[in-house]
């Protein structure tokens, strides 16, 4: 039998099941470490987690709800919504100089969350396994700058014909010059 290789075939998503490749030393801190996910580095508290533990990588510019993280709400601040959802954009932040590149939350036995203060949405994490998108499971969503109403439907800048035939035109023009420049500089014979 032949070396097989297993192919890991992570689905894009916010959210996603992952293992944590290593856990390195936080330099300027006594309380936190640094979490390596696929390359990405994450803060998190120390000894919370361990090489080897699945864990739930969620990317930045994901918008988090309260219920999953409230740390994300800064204190004595508005509650902010996004697409009906009360909670945060999550950022590139750094921590004591260090850049936390996502948001590592553990996998336990059961996870709930609670949305919006109106039902408890109760999920089996047994059955999850690294690569699995749990985007939708946890209401987290893509976070994208809103346009503003005077944008809609409107370009900035030249269109895409006018800008061809400014560059037909100056070709032209530049033909014509070096016509009229080669005319006038005749080789002696």
């Amino acid at each position: 039998m032949e070396n097989e290789t297993l192919s890991l075939n992570i689905k894009p998503g916010m959210a996603t099941v992952r293992i944590i490749d290593e856990i390195l030393v936080h330099n300027n801190a006594d309380a936190l470490e640094l979490a390596v996910i696929g390359g990405w580095q994450c803060v998190v508290k120390k000894d919370e987690f361990k090489a080897g533990d699945l864990v739930i990588y969620i990317e930045a510019d994901a918008w988090v709800p309260n219920a999953l993280a409230p740390f994300l709400q800064k204190p004595n601040s508005a509650v902010r919504s996004y697409n009906g959802v009360e909670g945060n954009r999550l950022r590139h932040v750094k921590f004591r100089g260090e850049l936390s590149q996502g948001l590592v939350v553990p996998v336990t036995d059961e996870i709930n969350v609670l949305f919006a203060g109106t039902f408890e949405f109760s999920y089996d994490a047994r059955h999850l396994i690294e690569g699995d998108d749990v985007t939708e499971i946890l209401n987290i969503q893509k976070w994208e700058k809103d346009i503003p109403a005077s944008m809609i439907g409107k370009m900035r800048g030249i269109s895409h014909l006018r800008f061809l035939r400014r560059i037909s035109l100056v070709s032209k023009i530049s033909i014509a010059i070096l016509n009229l420049t080669l005319l006038m500089v005749k080789p002696f014979r």
